[in-house]
């Protein structure tokens, strides 16, 4: 949410950020301590009546939590109990929390328009506003008012329809409704912003430079992450093995490459602009890399154009009602998260419902100790460490990816060929076979003892054992002699993406024993 509002500051006036953004922050605080000098109680409280600030994100679309599912369970309670003090605590912290860093880009919004406003520009200044109703608005706090909030985003202001997606379908609606149209509006202002009556239009080759320099601002934050990932990651060759994941769609999101733990996995931090998420709409939303991948040969039009089909289907689906979402997913067993178009099996119905509230790795922590799951060799140190893997970083192992992901590919060509592609359904074997190499392949033997002895308590053989490691080899489903043929109608990039997925499955199918 923080990179998503700062994006769409950088792209109209970095100054807004980098001027503005601190000491408001700071006022804010001052206001909300009860400490602040009268001037800026009044400045403030009348931002709120003009709606410059307090009309973010949390205030339209997260309700009150003692309203919701087990927490009013809770909070219906003994008036005064532990459990509803507790409860109440941790929602009145984190509601402020969230309240006062939304509001610090709204309140140094105002203040920037304010500030224009106040120096003698009183025309030409649009943003990502309605020309036309900007226009109409004489007063200057008003207009200032009217800019910053439609500049960072009005949650509040959307469609009669919106309001019904957004309470019967898709919980966070109103941010899809608000920011693909303020791109839209700000560049159609571009020849607009800095005009005044009576002037007239400024040149074409003027007109181009300003729409040039917007062009460079609007991507502000793709060439940050991008400098950061290409000047100070390079050295670990993080980017090329989370190609690996291309065809997962959600995972080419905007992130941070934070580096490698030593057993391999990669460590990211999700980073996306408001840019990316409008984009995300047509697949476009790491364009960068789908121009390297045309140039590279990595990829074809006909690849491009197939994924831009399918992205705003799985957009749609993934912005579902998460409960509903889930409970469906669990229930048939597969889950449409990242791509609907390569569903991947439940392995554990427990921690697919975890996921939900991202208590996922937090779940697999507890749960490893009740059931000797397999750990990862290396853990976070300390207890600050540990809370930013559980909650904020992403870890992912790219050969494993790669494999699922290589096995989307055969079933699809199945399917083409107008053959049934079998279908993973884990069992409590299957599961047991699987956590026992994974055990194997992190050196995690007493895991892998457990394991192995759960596989044959559930009527598992020897035998059987071979056929489960070479049925999952990653082009199993195909018959030996119809790989050549597949493998021919595969891309650069998708052969890459089978190469790595085989070399995981290798080291997992032949880990010592």
């Amino acid at each position: 949410n923080m990179s998503g509002d700062l994006d769409i500051t950088l792209a109209y006036d970095p100054r807004i950020a980098t001027r503005y953004a601190l000491q408001a922050a700071k006022d804010l605080r001052r206001w909300k301590s009860g400490k602040a000098p009268k001037k800026l109680i009044d400045e403030i409280d009348e931002a709120l009546k003009l709606g410059a600030v307090n009309s973010g994100l949390r205030i339209a679309e997260i309700p009150e939590l003692g309203e919701q599912g087990v927490f009013k369970a809770l909070s219906d309670g003994e008036k005064g109990g532990w459990i509803q003090k507790n409860v109440d605590r941790y929602w009145s912290g984190v509601r402020g929390f969230t309240d006062w860093r939304e509001n610090i880009l709204r309140l140094a919004s105002y203040r920037y328009f304010l500030d224009r406003i106040n120096a003698g520009e009183t025309e030409g200044i649009y943003a990502a506003s309605d020309r036309t109703a900007i226009d109409a608005i004489t007063d200057p706090k008003r207009r200032a008012a009217r800019l910053g909030r439609d500049l960072v985003g009005d949650y509040g202001n959307i469609s009669a329809g919106g309001q019904w997606l957004r309470r019967r379908m898709i919980p966070f609606y109103s941010w899809i409704e608000i920011n693909a149209p303020r791109y839209y509006r700000m560049l159609k202002n571009i020849p607009h912003e800095g005009q005044t009556k009576g002037r007239g239009r400024r040149s074409a080759a003027i007109a181009l430079k300003k729409g040039a320099t917007f062009a460079v601002k609007v991507q502000a934050l793709y060439l940050l992450a991008t400098l950061w990932n290409e000047m100070f990651m390079r050295a670990l060759d993080d980017e090329e093995e989370l190609e690996a994941r291309l065809l997962a769609r959600s995972r080419r999101q905007l992130h941070l490459m934070l580096g490698r733990r030593s057993d391999g996995t990669i460590i990211s931090l999700r980073f996306e602009g408001a840019l990316s998420d409008a984009l995300e709409w047509f697949n476009f939303h790491d364009y960068p890399q789908d121009i390297r991948d045309l140039i590279e040969g990595r990829a074809d039009a006909q690849d491009v154009a197939g994924e831009a089909v399918r992205a705003p289907i799985e957009r749609g689906v993934n912005s579902l009602e998460p409960f509903i979402k889930t409970t469906i997913e669990t229930g048939l067993g597969f889950s449409t998260w990242p791509s609907i178009f390569r569903a991947r099996p439940v392995r554990d119905r427990g921690e697919h419902v975890a996921r939900v509230f991202s208590l996922d790795r937090l779940y697999n922590r507890v749960r490893g100790i009740v059931t000797d799951e397999p750990r990862k060799p290396v853990r976070p140190s300390g207890p600050a460490a540990a809370f930013l893997y559980l909650t904020l970083l992403y870890q992912t192992d790219p050969g494993e990816a790669a494999y699922w992901e290589a096995r989307g590919l055969t079933f699809d060509w199945l399917r083409d060929q107008g053959r049934e592609a079998p279908t993973i359904r884990p069992t409590r074997r299957a599961n047991a076979l699987y956590y026992y190499r994974r055990a194997l392949q992190w050196g995690d033997q007493e895991a892998a003892e457990g394991w192995r002895a759960r596989y044959f308590e559930l009527g598992g053989t020897v035998k059987g054992l071979g056929q489960s490691i070479r049925r999952s080899h990653p082009l199993g489903s195909i018959p030996k002699k119809d790989r050549e043929r597949f493998m021919a109608t595969l891309s650069k990039r998708d052969r890459e993406l089978i190469d790595r997925g085989l070399q995981w499955w290798v080291n997992w199918a032949e880990a010592p024993k």
